[in-house]
C-alpha cells in the first residue's frame, strides 16, 4: 500500500508568518506555487525549480541570512548575495531582480547553470563611479547559463591567478558599469569569455595581462569601456571574436592581438578582408630607408645593406641596429629593397639573404662609368616566426650607397 505524504499550505505570507518548520517538513504556497523543505531554521530549501512571477530580493552588508530576502531593510534583507543567488529557481521563465545595498561583501557573483526565457538582474551601483563603494573580493562570473544573465554596477578586488570576470558556455550575459583595476604579479586577465556571447557597457578593465579575451567561439561586443595600463587590451583566439564600439576605449602596448582564427573588428567596421580583420595595425608591416651617412663598399665583398631610419614597423619586428626583419608570425612576406650605387664603372647585384644566408637574387648589371645606378628587387618568400631577412650588396670595384630615401627595405606579410 503506498504511504501518503502530508504537504502543509497557505499562501506564501502565511507560510512566513508561520516561522521555522521542521526539517524534511513539505510546504506548499498556494499564491506562488512554490515548494519548499522546512529545515528547521526558518531558511526553508527551495524544491520546485521554474519561477512562476517576477521576483526580487535585497541585500545589505546590515541584513541577516536567516530574513526572507524580500524587504530591503536591516531586517527583511539577506546579508550575502550567495544567499540570494540560491533562492533563484534552475529555471527562470520571468525577471529575477536582486539589488544589492552598497559596501564590500567578502564572496563572488556566480550565477550558473539556469535556463528559461526570463532574465536574472544583479544591480549594485547605477553608474561606473559607484561601482567602486559596491565591491565583491570574488569573481563575477556565468556558467552553463540559457537565460539573460544582468551585473550591473560592481568593482570586483579578485586577485587570483585566473580573470576576475569569467562566462563560460552561456548564451547571453550583459556586464554595465562593472570595474577590475587590481594589479597582480603573475598578472591575470581582465575579462575571460569561452563559448558565450557578452556585452561589456562602459566597464573599466585595466592593469591586465590581457584586458578582453574571446577564446573558442566566445562573441565580445564592447561599448564605451575604458582601461589602462593593460599588455594587451583585445586578444582574441580560436574562433573568438571581439568588437571595439564607441568612444574611448580600453588601452594597451598592444591594441588588439588575433590569432588561430580570431577576430577583432573596431569602431563599427565589418570585417573587409580574408584575413578575419580589418585592424591594419594588427598586420606585419615594416620599412626603413638609409641613414644620413654614405655606406662604403669593399672591391668584391659582400656588404649588408644598412637601413637604420624606420618609417614603419607595425609589429615591432624590424631591428634598425642590424637592418634585419624578424618574422613574429608563420606566412608569406613580400620583400621590397632599393639601393643608390653612386659611381659606374662597375659590375653590382642585390640578394636577398634569409636566416643569413642566400635565398635569392633581386638585380645585377654593369654600371656605365659616370653614371650611377638604382638596385631593386622583390621577392615572395615563406617564412616561419623567427626567421630573419636582410639585404646584400656587392661591387666589383670600391663604391658607396647613397644616402636617405633613395635606399629602402621593405616587408609585408600577404598570407
Amino acid at each position: 500500500m503506498a504511504n501518503k505524504i502530508q504537504v502543509r499550505r497557505g499562501t506564501k505570507a502565511q507560510i512566513t508568518a508561520a516561522g521555522p518548520f521542521a526539517a524534511g517538513e513539505p510546504v506548499y504556497a498556494l499564491d506562488t506555487r512554490e515548494l519548499v523543505i522546512g529545515n528547521g531554521t526558518g531558511a526553508n530549501t527551495p524544491v520546485v525549480t521554474a519561477t512562476s512571477a517576477d521576483i526580487t530580493y535585497y541585500v545589505r552588508t546590515d541584513g541577516n541570512d536567516t530574513n526572507t530576502g524580500l524587504a530591503n531593510t536591516a531586517g527583511g534583507a539577506f546579508k550575502t548575495i550567495g544567499r540570494a543567488i540560491g533562492m533563484i529557481p534552475q529555471v527562470v521563465n520571468h525577471a529575477v531582480n536582486i539589488f544589492i545595498g552598497p559596501g564590500t561583501y567578502n564572496e563572488g557573483i556566480g550565477i550558473s547553470g539556469l535556463s528559461g526565457a526570463g532574465v536574472v538582474n544583479i544591480s549594485g551601483g547605477s553608474n561606473l563611479t559607484q561601482s567602486s563603494s559596491y565591491v565583491v573580493t570574488g569573481r563575477l562570473y556565468s556558467q552553463r547559463n540559457s537565460c539573460r544573465i544582468a551585473f550591473g554596477g560592481f568593482r570586483t578586488s579578485y586577485a587570483g591567478t585566473d580573470a576576475p570576470i569569467v562566462v563560460t558556455n552561456s548564451m547571453e550575459t550583459f556586464f554595465q558599469f562593472c570595474s577590475t583595476v587590481t594589479d597582480t604579479s603573475p598578472r591575470q586577465m581582465g575579462v575571460f569569455v569561452e563559448n558565450g556571447k557578452t556585452f561589456l557597457y562602459s566597464c573599466n578593465i585595466s592593469n591586465k595581462a590581457s584586458a578582453i579575451r574571446a577564446h573558442v567561439n566566445a562573441e565580445i561586443l564592447l561599448q564605451d569601456c575604458t582601461g589602462q595600463g593593460n599588455d594587451t587590451a583585445h586578444y582574441a583566439a580560436f574562433g573568438g571574436k571581439i568588437h571595439v564600439s564607441g568612444n574611448p576605449t580600453i588601452s594597451g602596448i598592444t591594441f588588439t592581438y588575433a590569432t588561430e582564427g580570431g577576430i577583432v573588428t573596431t569602431f563599427g567596421n565589418g570585417v573587409i578582408n580574408p584575413w578575419g580583420d580589418n585592424t591594419t595595425a594588427s598586420r606585419s608591416f615594416s620599412r626603413a630607408t638609409s641613414g644620413v651617412s654614405v655606406q662604403n663598399l669593399a672591391a668584391n665583398t659582400w656588404t649588408k645593406a644598412q637601413y637604420p631610419s624606420e618609417n614603419n614597423d607595425h609589429l615591432n619586428e624590424y631591428d634598425t641596429g642590424l637592418s634585419r626583419f624578424v618574422a613574429k608570425q608563420s606566412g608569406v612576406y613580400q620583400i621590397n629593397a632599393t639601393a643608390l650605387l653612386n659611381n659606374g664603372g662597375t659590375a653590382a647585384e642585390m640578394v636577398l639573404y634569409a636566416n643569413g644566408s642566400f635565398y635569392q637574387r633581386l638585380d645585377y648589371c654593369y654600371v656605365t662609368s659616370g653614371f650611377s645606378y638604382e638596385l631593386k628587387g622583390s621577392a615572395c618568400v615563406e617564412l616561419s616566426a623567427g626567421d630573419y631577412l636582410e639585404i646584400y650588396v656587392r661591387s666589383s670595384t670600391a663604391n658607396t650607397l647613397s644616402t636617405g630615401w633613395e635606399g629602402a627595405f621593405a616587408v609585408s606579410r600577404i598570407s
